[in-house]
């Protein structure tokens, strides 16, 4: 929809004769999108991002301090986003020189604004061994805590509709194999964004009746995480996994093999035993398993193979050179910041390559930190920094 009238009446003069500029300089423009102010910044740095796909300038910042209304603008000779400051949103207005521009702008934005509206959340159990027992420690989490995982770290695979289809179908087991930093437990993290950005899935797992229910509470969707394998061989844990959605059993490597050779190691005989039995089907159960491991696919016990019951054996390898840099730049990353870490590198680890992105957007979010420090001789931690070469 395009937004070109102006109510001087509900301006003052000053917002006027930026509203007037505006048109002069734009053609087209886009009624206010609202979203929340959480990664504000991680959204600009998409949309420069685009800008510099195009061949644009990154886009440039200034504050309308004379405007009655928090204001402020970012823009370039092509793209001008007017943005309002609420309380606990901002709204933004898209103007641009072209309709593709226009149009794609506006679907960042309204990716954006997905990422943080939802009606689900996930409740997120760890479960470990105590001294009286077993112990689930639960927190909720939001789209909010998984905006910034991208699914661009897995160009191998048409990565929405891999999890639509094992979150929908009848098997119940995916196992993840690959060496240490390719990417298998941040799948599994992408996974949970992917079900809240479509939280109708979860319906599949849990029907909701009660029509009150529906309208104030968000749909939930269960996820227990489990990573010590002392907990595997205990009845007590599989009466509880029974009440989750998904569960999440994290480096399983010798539970995994074959148990041909090595039938005296009862841990593993009795996991493989409980695990068969919760998962053949001969009972109402909807509960899904993400396994990850570094144990090589082919020595894997074959009765975890049997068809009906693994939806997938995924082994995951690096990013080329070229795949790491097109995430890189999703996040609004300069190309030549990218050669300066990876230049002699034909591939790229996921844990490495996320670990960078993620320490350069906190440097850049939070690179003036420290503006209430006047003179930079009280600064003591920035002269011990440089003595350690932290910096």
């Amino acid at each position: 929809m395009i937004h070109t009238i102006f109510n001087a009446n509900e301006h003052v003069a000053y917002d006027v004769l930026i509203e007037n500029w505006i048109l002069e300089n734009y053609k087209l423009g886009h009624m206010p999108i609202s979203i929340k102010k959480d990664n504000f910044d991680l959204l600009i740095a998409q949309i420069n991002n685009y800008c510099q796909k195009q061949g644009y300038e990154n886009l440039t910042f200034s504050e309308l301090k004379d405007s009655v209304s928090p204001r402020f603008i970012y823009k370039n000779e092509q793209i001008l986003l007017w943005i309002t400051d609420m309380r606990e949103t901002r709204e933004i207005e898209i103007y641009t020189n072209t309709l593709d521009d226009l149009t794609a702008i506006q679907n960042i934005v309204y990716e954006y604004r997905k990422i943080q509206e939802t009606d689900a959340e996930i409740m997120y159990a760890t479960i470990t061994r105590g001294p009286m027992g077993i112990i689930e420690k639960a927190v909720v989490k939001t789209l909010k805590d998984y905006g910034k995982i991208s699914y661009k770290y897995y160009p191998f695979l048409k990565v929405e509709e891999f999890i639509n289809q094992f979150l929908i179908g009848k098997e119940s087991i995916l196992l993840l194999g690959g060496n240490v930093g390719t990417g298998k437990s941040k799948f599994a993290t992408l996974v949970l964004k992917y079900v809240l950005q479509n939280p109708e899935i979860i319906d599949n797992f849990e029907k909701r009746e009660d029509i009150e229910e529906l309208l104030e509470q968000p749909r939930q969707f269960k996820v227990a995480y489990i990573k010590n394998v002392q907990l595997l061989n205990e009845d007590a844990l599989w009466d509880k996994l029974r009440n989750y959605h998904l569960v999440i059993m994290d480096d399983l490597d010798f539970v995994l093999s074959s148990r041909g050779e090595s039938r005296e190691d009862v841990l593993k005989n009795q996991f493989i035993s409980h695990f068969l039995s919760f998962t053949d089907g001969t009972h109402e159960n909807k509960t899904k398993f993400i396994i990850t491991t570094n144990q090589p696919y082919n020595e894997i016990d074959e009765a975890l193979l049997r068809p009906g019951r693994l939806y997938a054996v995924l082994n995951f390898r690096p990013l080329t050179y070229e795949e790491a840099l097109d995430i890189w730049e999703e996040y609004g990353l300069k190309e030549n910041d990218f050669e300066n870490y990876f230049e002699d590198k034909e591939y790229i680890n996921h844990a490495e390559l996320g670990s960078i992105i993620e320490n350069k957007l906190m440097n850049e979010e939070y690179v003036d930190i420290k503006n209430y420090i006047l003179d930079p001789e009280i600064d003591v931690m920035g002269r011990i920094e440089k003595r350690a070469g932290l910096i």
